[in-house]
């Protein structure tokens, strides 16, 4: 069984984009439309081996979304809260939520293998993980039009086959093939899509003042694969993108205030 590998790397300055490798349109939220996210990230795990920083990742990537859609629209489960139980418990409550003109965000940091698993903080054996199967069949009562996940995983590209689908976007840190690396202070890909939220200019590649899923990715992806190069091996964040033009997911109020 394959876990998630450690690594700490210096970072690299941000690389310039042109903003021409992206659709211009952004699906934009209207006044009914709601955001939810089920956050996980686990560092500490109860019976195989840690992982160090994906917690923390995780609680930044909570933070920045609590920040812009309120706390009670995200739920964030660390370490031992990160069971499996708890988080098929918080899916339910997203499906609870949520209907078709919202969007959904279930994003996981923690150790994947090569057969489609990824582990919760109980995993031990085959009947704690969850396969990509199961991810799919708790996933699929969910009524919005306007699903993402983000798998921060080894292996995390495997869960294509069951994950797309039209209207849900999918980023996978990693190739079906390769590992991911983490950093001591997050996973590298998602502490990626953390510094694209956390500071404006860095993601918004279009200028437009929105930050969407697609621009979070086109702006980790270079970056994490060129930073891997000090690695082992090589990473290459893949993206699946079910979804006509692209996912808004913080708007033009909540980046005001961010700058501020």
């Amino acid at each position: 069984m394959h876990y998630l590998k450690r690594v700490v790397i210096s970072f690299i300055l941000a690389l310039g984009l042109a903003a021409g490798l992206l659709p211009q349109t952004p699906v934009l939220a209207v006044s009914s439309h709601e955001y939810w996210a089920v956050v996980v990230g686990i560092s500490d795990y109860q019976k195989i081996t840690d992982v160090i920083g994906l917690a923390n990742g995780a609680q930044k990537f909570a933070n920045s979304l609590k920040q812009a859609w309120g706390d009670d629209h995200v739920v964030l489960l660390t370490d031992s809260k990160a069971d499996k139980y708890s988080i098929k418990s918080a899916l339910d409550w997203m499906k609870d939520k949520e209907d078709d003109n919202d969007t959904v965000i279930f994003f996981f940091a923690g150790h994947g293998d090569s057969h489609s698993y990824i582990a919760p903080y109980d995993a031990y054996y085959a009947s704690d993980w969850i396969s990509s199967q199961e991810l799919s069949n708790w996933l699929s009562p969910m009524e919005s039009h306007y699903q993402a996940i983000i798998l921060e995983s080894c292996y995390s590209a495997s869960f294509a086959t069951d994950l797309s689908q039209t209207g849900r976007i999918v980023l996978y840190s990693s190739l079906a093939t390769e590992v991911s690396w983490a950093d001591g202070d997050s996973g590298l890909f998602s502490g990626y899509i953390n510094d694209g939220l956390s500071y404006v200019p860095n993601a918004d590649i279009n200028g437009d003042n929105i930050i969407t899923l697609e621009e979070l990715f086109y702006y980790a992806q270079p970056l994490t694969t060129y930073e891997s190069q000090l690695a082992s091996s090589l990473q290459h964040p893949l993206l699946s993108d079910g979804i006509g033009g692209e996912l808004s997911l913080i708007g033009k109020l909540s980046l005001a205030l961010r700058c501020l």
